[in-house]
């Protein structure tokens, strides 16, 4: 049935053999302190992942130590070649910044910057140029 009326469709289900165990996620639900009222205790007791959690620590500590040394000193080898790099990019571009700089050309004085040509004022440089009628 869907919406009311026979289909020829299926819709494939799961059958499960054993209906006689559950895993109940208690943390998904909204009233896990309900569930924990009414499930005996050995079923909602934490259970922990390590028998001795602080030698289990300790010992994962004792190689990120070491790891960790390794990290930081690829780290700081791999920054040092960045900022070598960078810094003879800079010195490159300065060295072409200067030698493709042309003489810069003197600024022109008020009267020299200004051409009459007939009726039209212009003043300015060649590049920028600003005529009156």
């Amino acid at each position: 049935m869907q919406e009311r009326q026979e289909t020829s469709r299926t819709i494939s289900l799961i059958a499960h053999e054993d209906d006689g165990h559950f895993v109940i996620n208690m943390h998904a639900f909204h009233n896990a302190t309900l569930l924990r009222k009414i499930l005996p205790r050995h079923l909602t007791a934490p259970k922990p992942l390590y028998v001795d959690r602080k030698a289990h620590h300790f010992e994962i500590a004792a190689g990120l130590r070491v790891t960790q040394t390794e990290k930081r000193a690829r780290t700081a080898a791999k920054a040092a070649a960045t900022r070598q790099a960078n810094k003879a990019k800079k010195q490159t571009r300065e060295v072409a910044t200067v030698e493709a700089e042309p003489e810069p050309e003197p600024e022109p004085s008020h009267d020299e910057g200004m051409e009459t040509s007939g009726e039209n004022t212009c003043h300015g440089t060649s590049k920028r140029r600003r005529c009156e009628d």
